[in-house]
């Protein structure tokens, strides 16, 4: 009679200088069915029964990182079990073991349909496809690190996606959902893709559509930064991709989703990925000048500034102003400019037909034009002149207000 138990879960310490699990003894006989063993480095893994290191392992074999072991291993009563690695990676801590339990009241009794040798199957589980057995024009998902040729270099294990087939038995792309196989490094960076492959035995190639990450920045758990890539071909083994629909700045560019600061829009195939608005009074100030001229105020929380991601003839910078002023000659008129990188533009403007003194507002909208304006960083700036007349235009301190906003737009 078999009771299940509860799975029991160990780290390694340092026992003898290597890497060891104990299971400590219960006061009845015990079966083990099933062990999951981990390593932070490639190393050979021992069980041992009643003694540590006494004897032959009751189960051995080499680990590659992760590795399970399977059969029934019978555990008498008040013996200890072992699981011992030949390498510890930069803690002992990094090994370890998960065991399946199930009571028995007789450990070494015949019982119908099972195996009762001593000895245990410690073959590599590297793959499991659901359902089992699928035939090749049924749909199935596969799960491991038995991995197609071409991605065993870049990648540790992956989940696969496989379609049903209607022509073309295994030449229909398949998508995963893969981990990267690197260093984790200072960081502890773990990386994972989205992608397409096939493999068909003839030709093996792939192409990865997504990629986040995440780091754990101070080692803590406190700190985590993660980011988010989407491209058509962020990496290309052995594939050419044509009809690309994502993309942002050509065909091969990048664009980092976790780099955004502010919501985004769409337009057409393109993406304004920027946007950025300031408000605030004028600190009172005039203007006689024909020329622009910066006009004084303060701008709410700075003066507008856009991190432009497409490069020059893709996209452009556009902006809406709105303001108010006062003149003191009816023959007067003022125009309205704002500056993007040593350039004004003209905005918006007021005829010289003034009443004098008297509050006047006026708003407009421009954009950039001629796909000059390069992928950088820009800040815009509201300027004035004196279009007509003699006269001065006027703003006043906390009387007369400015608001803008600029953000980036396809070409």
């Amino acid at each position: 009679m078999r009771t299940a138990e509860r799975d029991e879960y160990q780290v390694g310490s340092l026992v003898g200088g290597l890497p060891t699990c104990t299971f400590s003894p219960k006061s009845y006989h015990r079966v083990i069915t099933n062990i999951v063993v981990t390593n932070s480095v490639t190393s050979a893994v021992a069980c041992y029964r009643g003694i540590l290191g006494g004897g032959v392992p009751v189960a051995q074999n080499l680990l590659g990182i992760n590795n399970t072991l399977r059969g029934d291993i019978k555990i008498p009563a008040g013996q200890a079990f072992y699981v011992q690695w030949s390498a510890a990676g930069t803690s002992p801590q990094f090994a370890t073991a998960r065991v399946q339990w199930e009571r028995d009241d007789n450990p070494f009794e015949l019982e119908a349909g099972r195996d009762t040798g001593q000895e245990w199957a410690t073959e590599f589980v590297t793959s499991l496809q659901v359902p089992t057995g699928t035939p090749l024009n049924d749909p199935s998902i596969v799960i491991g690190s038995d991995l197609p040729p071409c991605m065993q270099a870049n990648y540790a294990s992956a989940v696969m996606f496989r379609p049903r087939y209607s022509q073309a038995p295994d030449s229909a792309p398949i998508f995963f959902i893969a981990q990267r196989n690197q260093p984790v490094g200072a960081n502890y960076v773990n990386v994972v893709d989205h992608g397409w492959v096939i493999d068909n035995g003839v030709m093996c190639g792939y192409v990865v559509q997504r990629r986040v990450a995440a780091s754990n920045q101070n080692g803590l758990g406190t700190n985590f930064v993660m980011t988010d890539k989407w491209a058509p071909n962020i990496d290309v083994n052995n594939i050419t991709v044509t009809g690309n629909q994502v993309q942002f700045d050509g065909v091969t560019d990048i664009f980092l989703l976790s780099s955004l600061n502010t919501r985004f829009f769409a337009y057409g195939d393109q993406l304004s990925l920027r946007t950025d608005n300031a408000w605030g009074n004028s600190t009172g100030s005039t203007t006689t000048s024909v020329a622009y001229a910066n006009i004084p105020w303060t701008p709410i929380p700075s003066l507008p500034s856009i991190a432009k991601i497409g490069s020059a003839g893709n996209t452009e910078i556009e902006v809406t102003m709105h303001i108010t002023f006062y003149v003191d000659d009816g023959a007067t008129g003022p125009e309205f400019a704002v500056n993007i990188n040593g350039v004004d533009h003209l905005i918006c403007k007021h005829p010289p037909t003034n009443p004098i003194t008297q509050r006047l507002a006026v708003s407009g909208v421009v954009r950039t034009t001629g796909g000059t304006l390069a992928a950088g960083n820009y800040t815009i700036t509201p300027r004035w002149r004196r279009s007509n007349g003699g006269g001065t235009v006027l703003m006043n301190a906390g009387d007369d207000y400015i608001s803008m906003s600029a953000r980036e737009v396809p070409a």
